[in-house]
């Protein structure tokens, strides 16, 4: 028997048929592979299209108007701002001006009737102010706050006490002067007696804006971002005065900030009658605020 260990076959070199076959199916496993991973990315983007869409932001569920084509948003703040100090100082011609607004503005001694004083001593000219009766839903007998050689200015002080901003819109026709009248100014002043939350604040102002639009889109609007109220009830207040300064960048307005005038004399509490009304003294220096305002070249 013999012990001699058998030779090992010889390995052969593949041939290039043999070559030819293994780069062939390593490219069929390649294809494969990247036609699998095309179908992953396709099914993502499927599930990504049918999945649910977001909730829609709640301030565009209360805008019921569409203003994106609105002539009122292609201006900008600063032209607003230049046309409202314009009707106080061309005194060549008779201006009107508009408050709409809550009872921090409705009193003789309170912001709205100040600036009328004020306005008749800075610009030599007469000023009368149509005061609102809430009760008759109507303006009351007028009130001469100075006189001058210029031409009149008159202010319709629509400045309803514990009101809102959907109350003014909703009484908006009795609140506006007459048609024939033109609006050279007008500012909106509401804040306090709005019901929290964001959403409802600036959707108030916005339904009150297009209400505006819809009897003169020319118009120049101001807002006022209102005093706060006294502690601890301070974060209430200033989040509707957030509210407010957003629908004021919204709807691209200018506005005055009496919040931030308060806030800055380092003891706002002590400009409160209230927790929520100013004083004598606040009321000084939300008229001043809003003198210096229109005094802004």
């Amino acid at each position: 028997m013999s012990t001699e260990t058998p030779a090992r076959p010889e390995r052969r070199k593949p041939t290039k048929q043999r070559r030819r076959r293994r780069l062939t199916l390593w490219q069929i496993l390649g294809t494969v592979a990247v036609t699998l991973a095309v179908l992953a990315v396709a099914v993502a983007v499927v599930v990504d299209v049918t999945r649910p869409a977001p909730p829609a932001d709640p301030i565009a569920e209360v805008i019921v108007p569409n203003f994106g084509d609105r002539p009122e948003l292609t201006r900008t703040a600063q032209s607003d701002a230049r046309l409202i100090r314009s009707a106080f100082s061309d005194t060549a011609r008779d201006t009107t001006v508009v408050v709409l607004g809550d009872s921090t503005g409705d009193e003789p001694d309170e912001w709205v009737y100040r600036i009328g004083a004020w306005a008749s001593v800075r610009y030599a000219r007469p000023v009368t102010l149509m005061p609102w009766n809430d009760g008759a839903r109507a303006y009351g007998t007028p009130v001469q706050l100075g006189t001058g050689p210029g031409r009149p200015l008159t202010i319709w002080n629509a400045s309803a006490p514990g009101r809102d901003a959907g109350y003014t819109r909703v009484t908006l026709p009795a609140m506006l002067p007459p048609e024939a009248t033109t609006i050279d100014a007008l500012f909106v002043s509401h804040g306090h007696n709005q019901s929290r939350g964001l959403a409802n604040v600036r959707g108030a102002l916005a339904s009150l804006n297009g209400a505006i639009a819809a009897r003169d889109s020319g118009i120049p609007i101001a807002v006022i971002a209102q005093n706060p109220n006294k502690f601890p009830d301070q974060t209430d207040q200033a989040g509707k005065v957030d509210a407010a300064r957003s629908f004021a960048d919204q709807f691209d307005r200018p506005t005055i900030d009496v919040f931030d005038a308060f806030v800055r004399t380092g003891d706002s509490d002590a400009l409160m009658a209230d927790s929520e009304y100013p004083n004598t003294a606040g009321s000084e220096l939300w008229a001043a605020t809003v003198e210096q305002w229109i005094e802004q070249p």
